[in-house]
């Protein structure tokens, strides 16, 4: 894959709390069409750094930024509703390194970024979760904001039903307890989609 040096500067992270009402921009990949721009509004602030979107989410949304209207990263999107494609989820940009953000492209490649059912079952599950492999990495980082020495294990179990959404999710051990990663995978999952089951 080759790519052009970009020329635009990097975007800032914005270091105060996004608003609800709040009008954002997000860019992304969704369904493969690079780069695009959707306009909507913060409609809810979680208090683990979730941020509810009231903005179009497609995949290929997935790690594009949420921008406020001066330019700064409000978050990063990493999911969007189950049945409602217009409201998505981000992590609050105080949550990620202090670093500077790559301007406007993600690591999603938007070729490989919609679910390919012909790949079949197994691989397709190992596809998206290694493309939504952020979203879960959002989980731990917000709660090692709380508590920097956080370290362990959870393994989660979880059912695909026929229509490629996850039926049920159960955490089977966790080494992380007490801590809100294990609820907070628990949800990201049930927010997935994946291949149809042969």
């Amino acid at each position: 894959m080759k790519a052009q040096r970009s020329i635009a500067p990097p975007l800032q992270l914005a270091d105060r709390a996004p608003r609800v009402g709040e009008v954002v921009h997000v860019i992304g990949n969704p369904a493969g069409l690079p780069l695009s721009f959707h306009t909507g509004s913060v409609s809810g602030v979680g208090k683990a750094g979730e941020l509810q979107l009231d903005v179009s989410v497609a995949p290929g949304s997935s790690g594009g930024p949420v921008v406020d209207k001066r330019g700064l990263v409000l978050g990063i999107v990493y999911a969007r509703h189950a049945q409602e494609a217009q409201i998505g989820f981000a992590l609050d940009a105080r949550l990620l390194p202090r670093s500077r953000v790559a301007p406007a492209h993600t690591n999603l490649d938007p070729e490989e970024d919609p679910v390919d059912e012909s790949l079949g079952f197994k691989k397709g599950v190992a596809r998206v979760m290694r493309r939504r492999s952020r979203a879960f990495q959002a989980c731990y980082a917000a709660a090692q904001r709380k508590n920097k020495q956080l370290a362990g294990r959870v393994v989660v179990q979880f059912t695909v039903n026929k229509r490629g959404r996850v039926a049920d999710v159960a955490v089977v051990r966790s080494t992380l307890q007490p801590s809100s990663v294990p609820l907070c995978l628990e949800k990201t999952l049930k927010r997935m989609s994946f291949p149809k089951p042969d």
